[in-house]
């Protein structure tokens, strides 16, 4: 779509000041040879005519002050036959003409729509008088043959709209309806360049229509109003200077959605905030504008937050529709659109990203460490550091800390819901690696999605059955060989290992306990050494494949290039070097022991102090510059 107008019925059918035709300098609508027939039915109470019928009513009757939105309609300018091309829109535009025509019959005004819509099939002909005289002398459809099929929808779609004015009537309540239908019933006209045939228009346009959406509407509504009809000295702006400028606004609009809607993006500015509660990727743009919005508004932030998106609210829309009176109030919503846009992409292509992303999928251990996003929008990029350094050093225990590190660091502990263990877990990955290198940037989106959370790096002991993954299978038949290969073995234990060997190499379960000699009993399975951060997936089997099936598992998805937070991939690998020299990690690189777990207790003592220093030092920098 290249420009979008807004306009109420009355300015659609018009020749007024402000109106399409106006606008346009054309004096009709064109329905082309290539369109279908009108084919909306009446009958049922579902059907589009008495659907339109009763949206209508509903919008006035629940509010008389409120604005009601119809589908867009698609048209291509005819300077030479001053009229406008229907590209899409047509059964929408023929039914409210059909609407105008029978209204005629109640005394309520004169007929705006007439001589206004013009069918290539009835080229001398006014279908439209011809189908009010046929209403005039029958009440149902069924009375009457017709050589058109399109003729039979029209009186059919005629007689709806004549039994539904009549109820109207009977109410008292015509007159109001049918003014709030003209004033308050609004179309978006998205004018199409004459450079384009109508017919490839019609076909892209039926194979991918646009909905109606929050954010379409806004859309809408923003570019319609930010774009004054005259200039500084009140010339009126002719119709293609109008265009342009809304031309140019609506690339800006467009560069602005395709970032916002990208996956990674969306997930990582509001995945884990109030707005994006219920996150959905297909509303990536209305959490957009509703942050755009209560950054505006400051006072609505305490309200609830839109959690429904649907076509039938239009909540957002509305909101936005309240505010948004004057060419100034539509283009400072769009500034305000454009400097957030900026701001997010300032923090998701520079150097505050993991900052950023450890405080959003980070857990909120304390209720003053949450993020405040609309503080964040307006801070400079030091500020913002400052800001992000200090939520973060809230939220990542302190291993020197007295109460942490009390009895053997018994807060840390595996437990099913520890909030300071997977901070500590997940600083690792994002903090080390990143200050080894300006360039790294951690994989929030594949993070959260596959929902990485502290499990054990390996059980202290066997129990019920375990799968082995087609990968492990040589390591695990390799060690049941050497075991069956001890010359003292009884012969009933050499039978069961036969069975084992025979059992991994066909692909079925086996018991746990079967291949015992890969656990390291004395190991304090639930300590913190023995915590890292694993998906479900990686520690299936009800959490009892041994540490060599788990670290295979690890090796297999790094080298298909899965995601794998870095620390993850360093401890299944022991490629961390233990700082206390009494407390190296083993050299059995398919073992994880007892041994491995105080090295590893040591390893994450330094990196959480190098860490926190490293946060501290980012604020205290901060102190000194400001």
């Amino acid at each position: 779509m290249t420009n979008e107008f807004i306009f109420n019925i009355k300015n659609i059918f018009s020749y007024e000041a402000g109106s399409l035709f106006n606008s346009t300098k054309t004096k009709m609508f064109y329905i082309g040879p290539y369109q279908r027939s009108y084919k909306w039915q009446s009958e049922g109470k579902f059907d589009q005519v008495p659907q339109l019928l009763n949206d209508i009513y509903d919008a006035w009757s629940n509010n008389p002050g409120s604005e009601y939105y119809l589908q867009y309609i698609t048209v291509k300018t005819d300077s030479d036959r001053q009229w406008l091309e229907v590209i899409d829109g047509q059964q929408r535009l023929t039914t409210l003409t059909l609407l105008f025509y029978q209204l005629r019959e109640f005394n309520v005004g004169e007929n705006i729509a007439k001589g206004k819509l013009k069918y290539s099939r009835y080229e001398n002909r006014n279908i439209f008088e011809e189908i009010r005289e046929y209403c005039k002398s029958i009440q149902n459809v069924e009375e009457m043959q017709f050589n058109e099929q399109d003729t039979y929808y029209m009186v059919a779609a005629s007689l709806c709209i004549r039994k539904k004015l009549e109820e109207w009537q009977s109410k008292g309540i015509l007159i109001r309806v049918k003014n709030f239908l003209m004033q308050n019933v609004k179309i978006i006209v998205n004018i199409e360049s004459n450079f384009v045939k109508s017919e490839e228009i019609f076909a892209n346009l039926n194979d991918n229509h646009v909905p109606l959406t929050d954010a379409y509407l806004i859309k809408g509504l923003l570019l319609t109003n930010a774009v004054s009809r005259v200039n500084a000295y009140g010339r009126s702006l002719e119709f293609t200077e109008i265009e342009e400028k809304r031309k140019n606004l609506g690339r800006i609009w467009d560069e602005i959605q395709t970032w916002i809607t990208n996956k990674e993006h969306s997930h990582f500015f509001f995945k884990n905030t109030k707005i994006g509660e219920k996150y959905d990727l297909r509303y990536s743009m209305e959490y957009f504008l509703e942050l755009a919005y209560l950054y505006k508004f400051e006072a609505e932030r305490n309200d609830h937050v839109i959690e429904d998106y649907s076509q039938n609210r239009l909540e957002l829309f509305n909101k936005f529709n309240s505010r948004i009176k004057t060419a100034e109030d539509a283009s400072g919503m769009i500034e305000i659109i454009r400097h957030i846009y900026r701001k997010l992409v300032t923090i998701y292509d520079g150097p505050l990203y993991n900052l950023w992303g450890f405080v959003q999928f980070s857990k909120s251990v304390f209720p003053e460490d949450c993020l405040d996003i609309f503080a964040g929008l307006d801070m400079s990029g030091k500020e913002l550091e400052r800001y992000l350094a200090r939520l973060a050093v809230k939220r990542i225990p302190d291993l020197k800390n007295n109460d942490i590190c009390k009895d053997n660091y018994s807060i840390m502990r595996y437990r099913s819901k520890n909030d300071k263990l997977t901070n500590l877990l997940l600083s690792f990955s994002v903090f080390t690696p990143m200050r080894a290198s300006r360039a790294f940037k951690f994989g929030f989106y594949e993070y959260d999605n596959s929902k990485w959370s502290f499990e054990h790096i390996s059980p202290q002991n066997p129990k019920g059955v375990v799968s082995i993954p087609g990968y492990a299978k040589i390591y695990v038949i390799t060690a049941l060989e050497k075991k069956l290969g001890i010359s003292n073995l009884e012969d009933n234990e050499k039978v069961r290992l036969q069975s084992v060997i025979s059992n991994v190499k066909n692909g079925e379960k086996i018991d746990a306990d079967a291949i015992d000699f890969l656990f390291d009993y004395s190991l304090d399975e639930h300590s913190l050494g023995n915590m890292a951060l694993l998906t479900r997936e990686d520690n299936s089997a009800n959490n009892n494949n041994p540490f060599m099936i788990k670290k295979l598992i690890i090796q297999n998805k790094k080298g298909t290039g899965a995601f794998i937070p870095s620390h993850t991939y360093d401890v299944f690998n022991k490629i961390q070097v233990s700082p206390a020299q009494d407390k190296p990690f083993s050299a059995e690189t398919f073992l994880w022991s007892q041994q491995d777990v105080e090295a590893h207790i040591k390893w994450m003592e330094y990196a959480n102090e190098d860490i926190l220093n490293w946060l501290k030092e980012r604020q205290r920098h901060e102190d000194r510059t400001i």
